[in-house]
């Protein structure tokens, strides 16, 4: 159904303890949460039978490879989320530093044959925890194609314009890529403007002309190599993009510029079978993504810091918990998940020696979202959509485990 290969502790407490003992202590709390549970879940018009139906063809796999924000922890890495639509074409969301041996680890030997299907390397933004785990992908991807004797399907990289002096100076020192590059400015969607922060320094600059974007060099002479060889393929990328869309039956595909730092986007997957998915990368509550991914199946949404910390938040353009269930409420979703979290947070219990991240300032819509609907993202978390109707009173029941004992 789903796993924790992080988090092994969780199933030994419950070996070692004796889970007739725990439900001793526990019945009555867990009657009354899952009374609860069933009366919302009556009430929920979006249920299993409801996806189902929506999405007979495909039922695709959601992969936690990093849920911890720039800095790594003992049991959490860095940004990444492999999105497995179907056998054939798969899609990894931000690739932190690490990622391919995260990857290592949950497919074993199958690790190769899991990049054969790797189509769309997504980067949300240019902070190094979001991609510095690029590069070694792709050349794990080529190096799994070079032992089998076959020649690679495209690879599309879709990046933010300020991350290509960065695959320039590889690219011009090492060794070529072989992708296709999509600019995330390319096939942004802005419904709602908001107050963008600002490259310091301009080295790149996007802009609007004939309804297209296009890049233009500015100050930096070094950029006119840049820019003149990325005009050269540009048409073509494109072309071959709209080909693997429609070969991968993604209805739609669109990123939204969010409020973090210059040129950060999200991104929204609409697929033929009906499920949509919406990944916020780093941002504050965006009013633009909101309407961007109106009535999504699963919302993926950062939750750097807890309710305690929310000025804190704001200084550094992330979102605490309670904002993020508030966008997911307002986004109309079916199911969100929280990750992306601080360092600080040792635990996500609600008691616990180390620091707990805090859920204060919640109204009761949200209070019962949070509690129902929503899950706290650990690494190696696996789970396929159709799964999330259970998956929040699982994951409840198994923090109340791990929690101290009661008086």
């Amino acid at each position: 159904f789903f796993f924790f290969q992080a988090e092994d502790g969780i199933r030994d407490f419950c070996l070692s303890r004796g889970l007739g003992d725990v439900y001793k202590r526990q019945t009555e709390e867990f009657k009354t949460q899952a009374t609860s549970l069933i009366n919302f879940l009556a009430n929920d018009s979006r249920t299993l039978s409801t996806l189902k139906a929506k999405s007979e063809s495909s039922d695709p796999r959601i992969t936690f490879l990093g849920t911890a924000s720039m800095i790594p922890t003992p049991s959490r890495n860095v940004s990444g989320i492999m999105l497995e639509i179907n056998d054939d074409f798969s899609l990894l969301l931000d690739c932190g530093e690490g990622t391919s041996f995260q990857l290592q680890r949950i497919y074993g030997p199958d690790y190769n044959k899991m990049l054969t299907k790797l189509r769309l390397l997504y980067i949300s933004h240019f902070h190094s925890d979001h991609h510095l785990g690029l590069l070694q992908v792709v050349q794990d991807r080529r190096q799994a194609f070079i032992q089998i004797g076959a020649a690679p399907p495209p690879l599309f990289l879709l990046l933010p314009s300020n991350l290509l002096p960065f695959l320039w100076a590889y690219q011009s020192t090492l060794e070529a890529l072989d992708c296709h590059i999509i600019l995330n400015e390319d096939i942004k969607r802005v419904v709602v403007e908001e107050a963008l922060p600002k490259m310091r320094t301009r080295r790149i600059k996007v802009e609007k002309e004939s309804g297209d974007d296009v890049l233009e060099d500015h100050e930096d002479p070094k950029m006119k190599e840049i820019v003149s060889h990325f005009h050269k393929s540009r048409e073509e990328s494109k072309e071959a993009f709209r080909l693997f869309l429609a070969e991968a039956q993604i209805k739609d595909i669109c990123t939204a510029p969010v409020v973090h730092c210059p040129y950060a986007y999200g991104i929204v997957i609409e697929h033929q079978a009906g499920w949509k998915v919406v990944y916020s990368g780093d941002t504050r509550p965006s009013k633009n993504l909101i309407e961007v991914g109106k009535g999504a199946t699963v919302l993926i949404h950062e939750a750097t810091f807890g309710d305690d910390m929310a000025k804190e938040a704001v200084h550094k353009k992330h979102s605490t918990i309670s904002e993020a269930v508030e966008v997911a409420l307002a986004m109309n979703v079916w199911r969100l998940i929280l990750t992306h979290f601080s360092a600080r947070y040792v635990s996500m219990r609600t008691k616990s020696k180390h620091r707990a991240i805090e859920v204060q300032h919640q109204s009761l819509g949200a209070q019962r979202f949070l509690e129902n609907k929503s899950i706290f993202a650990t690494d190696f978390l696996t789970t396929r959509i159709s799964q999330l109707e259970y998956l929040p009173m699982i994951t409840s029941l198994l923090k109340s485990f791990s929690d101290e004992d009661k008086a």
